[in-house]
Formats: structure tokens, C-alpha cells, sequence
């Protein structure tokens, strides 16, 4: 999440904040990554991968889902950040502060509810992500938790207490991350509110 994160906050506050030739497009066009389905992009990615050897490895799954994450991190941030009041940037201006601390002092302390409403919907879209999983990692060894429980289940029989244990195990940690995050997402509304 990490990996997509921090791109997409620096990706967010530059096309927010500054003008340059391309602003709108670069924007759109990475935005519209949105609407292509994982299904669509998986053959090609798959090439790309055997012949770079990332296929089998933890690093090229985290490769492919930061860059399946980043669109919808850019949108909702980029939107966040744009609806910041341009007083509040001008006063840090005069104060001295330079783009890269206006990012760390202003824009990220304020995003907060944004930054977690991202993580939240990034983190439970991969948890419990199956296909990209199940083309990349073919070793039984290395297989995340979804795609693991599925061998629990095959045409002939069902380990039940097995698939229930493991449905536990991927269910108990998005709810606690969703409720972390809900928690916290109220806590900075509020406060942006009494201010």
C-alpha cells in the first residue's frame, strides 16, 4: 500500500498545486486506469513479468497491485487536495516554507481522513484479491491467503473447518483495519468541523 501511497500523495499535491503543460492529461489518463478491469491488462503483464523473472516473487506482486492502486489513491487524494483553501498555502508562502514542506507540515497533516479512506479501500481490496494472486504466484508456498484457501475446497470434498478457519482469518483483520480507519476518519471530520 506503501508503495502506491507515497507516489500518489506526491502525484496529488503536484497536480493540485502547480501548472504545467500536460497537468489535465496526465491526470485523466492515469484516472482512466480506473476503468479497465485487472482481466484486460493480465496477459500482457504476464509477459512483462516472465521476461523480467518477477513472476513467483513477493516484489512483483506488490509491483502490480501498487500500480493497480494508484488511480483511485491520485483521484481521491487529487480531489481532497485540490478543495484546500489557497489562503492557508499562501500564509505558509510568506512564512517561508518550501513546496516539499507545505506538502509535510499542511497538506498531509489535513488529508489525514483521505490518506486512511485510501489505505482502508486499498487494504481491503487487496486482502481479498484472488485472480492477479492465483496467475502470478504458482507456488504453493508463496500464495497469499485467498488463493490458499482454495485448496481447502476441491471437486470431490470440502475441509469445512478449514475454509471456515481461513474465511476467519481473512475477515478478522479488514474489519479491524476498517474500523481503526472508520474511527479515525470521524475523529478528523469532526475536528475540521469545530474548527
Amino acid at each position: 500500500m506503501g508503495l502506491s501511497l507515497f507516489p500518489a500523495i506526491l502525484m496529488a499535491y503536484a497536480i493540485a498545486r502547480f501548472n504545467f503543460s500536460g497537468k489535465e492529461l496526465l491526470f485523466r489518463g492515469i484516472v482512466s486506469l480506473m476503468a479497465v478491469p485487472s482481466v484486460v491488462v493480465l496477459i500482457p503483464l504476464y509477459r512483462e513479468m516472465v521476461q523480467i523473472h518477477l513472476v513467483n516473487t513477493h516484489f512483483g506482486l506488490i509491483l502490480i497491485y501498487a500500480g493497480m492502486t494508484l488511480p483511485f489513491s491520485l483521484y481521491l487524494l487529487t480531489s481532497f487536495f485540490v478543495s484546500m483553501p489557497s489562503e492557508i498555502v499562501d500564509a505558509a508562502l510568506i512564512d517561508g516554507c518550501s513546496s516539499f514542506q507545505i506538502l509535510i507540515r499542511i497538506y498531509a497533516p489535513l488529508s489525514r481522513p483521505a490518506i486512511i479512506t485510501v489505505m482502508v479501500v486499498n487494504f481491503t481490496w487487496l486482502w481479498g484479491e484472488l485472480l492477479v494472486t492465483m496467475v502470478f504466484m504458482q507456488s504453493d508456498k508463496l500464495k497469499t491467503l485467498m488463493p490458499g484457501m482454495l485448496t481447502y475446497v476441491t471437486a470431490r470434498s470440502t475441509d469445512v473447518p478449514l475454509v471456515m478457519a481461513s474465511l476467519m482469518m481473512a475477515t478478522v483483520p479488514t474489519l479491524i483495519i476498517y474500523l481503526l480507519g472508520l474511527k479515525y476518519f470521524v475523529k478528523g471530520m469532526m475536528a475540521g468541523f469545530l474548527k
